[in-house]
Order: C-alpha cells, then sequence, then structure tokens
C-alpha cells in the first residue's frame, strides 16, 4: 500500500475534494476585484468648468512613477488643467495637457499604492461640452514602469445649462 492509499480508496478521494475545496474558497475571499474605475464633474452642466472626480482600485500595486491618462471625447476643453490633488495618494503629481489627454504622472515620491487599495484623485479646471443630455465616454489608461496595468472607460453624463430668470 501507498502513503496515500486506503483500503479501499473512498477516504483518498474524498480529501482530495476537500482540500480542492478548500483551496478555492481561500483564493476567493482573498482575491481581488478587478479594476475599477469611475470619473465624475462636480459640476456636470453644459458649458460649465468642473473639478473632475476620479476614483479607482487596482488589482496590482501603483507605484510612485505611475502615470494615469485621462482622455476626453470631442467638445471638452482642457487648456485650463493645470493641478491635479488627492487625499489618498501622497508625493504629489505632475499635470501635462496634450489635446484631449490629461496626463497626470506621480511625483516618484510618496507610497506605493497596495492592491485593491481604493484611491482618489481630482483634477481642475475642465470645461464641458455645450452639447447636453448625453453621455460621454472618458477613458482612464494608468500606466506603470511602461506597462499598462489598466485601461477603462467611464460614462460622464452633461447636463443642460440652467436658464437664468
Amino acid at each position: 500500500m501507498y502513503l496515500f492509499e486506503t483500503q479501499n480508496g473512498r477516504h483518498t478521494i474524498g480529501f482530495s475534494v476537500l482540500v480542492l475545496m478548500w483551496t478555492i474558497f481561500i483564493h476567493s475571499t482573498v482575491s481581488i476585484a478587478a479594476n475599477t474605475i469611475s470619473v465624475k464633474p462636480e459640476n456636470a452642466t453644459a458649458g460649465g468648468t468642473s473639478i473632475y472626480h476620479l476614483e479607482f482600485q487596482l488589482d496590482q500595486p501603483l507605484s510612485p512613477q505611475a502615470t494615469i491618462i485621462v482622455s476626453f471625447p470631442a467638445g471638452f476643453h482642457l487648456n485650463g488643467v493645470l493641478i491635479a490633488g488627492s487625499a489618498t495618494i501622497n508625493g504629489g503629481f505632475r499635470v501635462k495637457v496634450n489635446n484631449l489627454d490629461v496626463e497626470i504622472q506621480r511625483s516618484g515620491l510618496g507610497r506605493t499604492i497596495r492592491a485593491g487599495e481604493k484611491v482618489d484623485l481630482r483634477f481642475a479646471n475642465v470645461v464641458n461640452p455645450e452639447a447636453t443630455d448625453r453621455n460621454y465616454e472618458v477613458r482612464v489608461r494608468i500606466r506603470d514602469n511602461n506597462t499598462v496595468i489598466a485601461n477603462k472607460i467611464s460614462n460622464v453624463q452633461i447636463a443642460k445649462k440652467e436658464i437664468e430668470r
């Protein structure tokens, strides 16, 4: 008889199934959700200038050298975007605008963001398009060490301007 063999073989199969179920349970409870990313304007009115809030949770760590690129569709005006900040990511940022892309690079200072940690980022002064009552697709790409670690689209709803009387 072998070390793991029993007389009738049933215990070996039952034990194997139990080990497999335990392994699946452990991996499912400690696994990290897929990348989640949302983009929301503070002021969602047509033609309005807004601070944009980016919230995300990644399935892998984010180093202090990472870059976040937020790509807006035609109609948005990004010339005034000069500053970015965060309540959860320390170390500071460099902001660069290239046509309809806002590139926000971590300064290299600050800590590495752990996989699964929810973080936020804000940047101003995005001017919303004049066209209203529609969803705009805003793409967010996150690069770290020359590798894209997230690439998601978030829908942004722009509302009609309030008519002043």
